[in-house]
């Protein structure tokens, strides 16, 4: 079946989306542990990160879905496209839609979020840029 929304969507950042499914699912389980001693899995926030970190010609964006106060991250393209690498509450993904007005009510508003400006989260955002990266690389070198 084609999508309808692959007649919206350039072509090379279909090539981006593919890549992000190919890191995504070579990510392994990592968890990191809070100055309090919590394990933390890898967040949204994490994850658009990272991805961001390897692809940059993407931008994260942080801040609030479907008019709720849950907290989260994702990817724009440069055609202002929603990747969204860890859909909230699914099971499965990425996903991507292209840049109609409905995804845009979903996905906002944006904010910052002071915890990722925090050295704890920081150092997790350098461990996993590591991880995502390798990943990336071996992709690239296949």
């Amino acid at each position: 079946m084609y999508p309808r929304a692959l007649q919206f969507i350039p072509f090379n950042e279909i090539e981006v989306f593919t890549t992000i499914r190919d890191i995504v699912v070579r990510i392994p389980d990592i968890s990191f542990t809070r100055s309090d001693g919590v394990a933390m899995p890898i967040s949204c926030h994490l994850l658009t990160r990272a991805l961001a970190f390897v692809l940059p010609t993407l931008q994260v964006r942080d801040g609030f879905v479907g008019g709720t106060s849950y907290e989260h991250s994702w990817l724009i393209t440069a055609s202002k496209n929603i990747i969204d690498p860890y859909p909230m509450a699914g099971v499965g993904g990425p996903i991507m839609y292209d840049d109609i007005p409905l995804w845009k009510m979903f996905y906002g508003p944006e904010c910052c979020f002071l915890e990722h400006r925090a050295e704890e989260f920081r150092s997790w955002e350098r461990t996993l840029n590591k991880v995502v990266e390798k990943i990336y690389n071996d992709l690239k070198n296949k």
